[in-house]
């Protein structure tokens, strides 16, 4: 696997100094912005990263992105900054690196020893036992789960509903990928986990952009938990309607954003409000 430290070496390093991934044993963790699992994640890998200062472990992030706004280095760059995260983390926006490691998640750990075999591969939230007891068997530390905030999510992404014409989960015809498409208020028959839009749309491969203020999504779910990847210019305030309650929430920065959680399963409708020249990517059911 030393012709994947080679290709980590060689991309761009976003936050740090030039660093040395031979003859120590290092942890490469795969994250995305557009994920609230991955920012947990790396969040919990900069208190990691502190408690290793000095024990010989080298930790490297590599960033991956979802999505087009993920591979703007001032976005992640930002990220990284609020977080406080003080090990290297290189981009990946061509997927170079994840194509190496025949990766397929986000988040994703991966433990190599300090002659370069790999000797852990943890993928998900999950598995921070197996993961953790790994790291203090090679350091000699006696890190514990809670003092790293370290635990499994509550949420179990379950389906990934898309936006846009690649894998667009949405009831209405986008054939007219380019043009702004305008369409009629949703009838009553909506399907599961399909978006239904209202109003006018510009679609594109990987998300839809409202055109004006009565650009509406309907889905019908059935979970615990929905999310949206949501980006726009600016802050804005998003309303819609769950189950016929109002609610609202403010969007900043691009990203995943909770829109609703309950401790009970069931079937649920929500109308959401898109301003105009927001953009959606994807709601996540779980």
């Amino acid at each position: 696997m030393l012709e994947v430290f080679s290709e980590i070496e060689e991309s761009r390093l976003l936050n740090s100094a030039d660093f040395n991934l031979r003859d120590q044993p290092v942890i490469v963790l795969f994250w995305t912005s557009s994920r609230q699992s991955s920012l947990r994640e790396l969040e919990i890998f900069g208190k990691l990263d502190e408690a290793l200062s000095g024990n010989g472990m080298q930790i490297v992030g590599v960033h991956t992105p979802e999505f087009e706004f993920g591979k703007d280095p001032g976005h992640i760059d930002s990220i990284t900054r609020s977080l406080n995260i003080r090990f290297p983390v290189v981009l990946d926006p061509d997927y170079h690196i994840w194509a190496y490691f025949n990766n397929l998640y986000w988040p994703a750990k991966y433990i190599f020893d300090e002659s370069g075999e790999l000797i852990g591969e943890y993928p998900g939230e999950d598995e921070h036992e197996e993961f953790l007891s790994e790291v203090n068997s090679i350091t000699g530390l006696s890190l514990s789960l809670e003092e790293l905030d370290m635990k499994a999510s509550s949420v179990r992404a379950a389906k990934d509903i898309h936006l846009g014409t690649i894998r667009g989960d949405v009831q209405n015809p986008l054939e007219k990928k380019g043009k702004d498409l305008k369409f009629s208020k949703c009838s009553g028959n909506l399907v599961e986990n399909k978006a239904c839009l209202e109003g006018l749309w510009g679609i594109s491969d990987e998300y839809i952009e409202s055109r004006s203020s009565e650009s509406i999504i309907n889905l019908m779910f059935s979970g615990r938990h929905l999310s949206s990847i949501l980006w726009n210019s600016g802050h804005m305030e998003l309303q819609y309607e769950i189950d016929g309650k109002s609610a609202n929430i403010m969007i900043s920065n691009p990203g995943e954003y909770v829109l609703f959680t309950s401790e009970v399963e069931g079937e649920h409708w929500i109308r959401i409000s898109i301003p105009e020249n927001a953009r959606c990517y994807a709601f996540t059911v779980a």
